[in-house]
């Protein structure tokens, strides 16, 4: 049974990021040698607690929480020089909460960093969540002109002395897929409803 404790003077670090980004958490120790085994765990979290687990140079993924499969890995190349920050892809409003780095020297973890992780919904988000339900836009266009009388016809186009008045109205549908692109598809229509010419009269 490995013991686990903190080091003195360790004080928590705060990160703020939002929904769908990637963030790096940083952490760094001295290396003199062979890499030792690191953890990266998140407090609060459902066992396992563990993000990552790096040991005998390679990640160990037996141990690692289903929420973090894929979405967690290190600075490969920056290993050797001390760093051992952990970056999480493809944020959620879940990954919020207290991360633990830490190192087993011996039988004892030791604990290099505390970072507590704020999560935040950024305006694009919010836009994409808005958009992801349909939303539909009616834009009305308004047309005026001139009749023989001088007199603006109002909206629409008064065709004849049937009194038919024409309305042009587009619908614009826009989609947008999980995969955050744009689709847009635009739909015409033509409304007529009988009025009353003021030259049938």
């Amino acid at each position: 049974v490995f013991e686990k404790k903190t080091l003195t003077g360790v004080s928590p670090q705060t990160i703020t990021a939002y929904v769908g980004e990637t963030v790096i958490l940083p952490c760094r120790i001295d290396v003199n040698g062979e890499l030792p085994t690191l953890e990266w765990s998140k407090e609060g979290l459902s066992p396992p607690n563990i993000t990552l687990l790096y040991r005998q140079g390679c990640e160990t993924f037996g141990m690692k929480n289903p929420a973090f499969l894929y979405r967690t890995n290190l600075l490969l190349n920056n290993l050797k020089d001390g760093n051992i920050s952990l970056i999480i892809y493809n944020l959620k409003l879940s990954d919020g909460g207290t991360y633990h780095c830490r190192t087993l020297s011996g039988k004892q973890w030791e604990i290099h960093a505390i970072l507590v992780l704020n999560m935040g919904k950024s305006q694009h988000y919010k836009w994409m969540q808005a958009s992801k339900i349909t939303s539909s836009i009616m834009l009305q266009s308004v047309f005026f002109f001139l009749r023989n009388s001088g007199r603006a016809a109002g909206p629409g186009l008064q065709r004849s002395s049937t009194g038919l008045l024409l309305s042009f109205a587009c619908h614009l549908e826009i989609k947008v897929p999980e995969s955050g692109g744009r689709l847009g598809r635009r739909k015409c229509q033509n409304a007529r409803s009988p009025v009353s010419s003021p030259h049938s009269q």
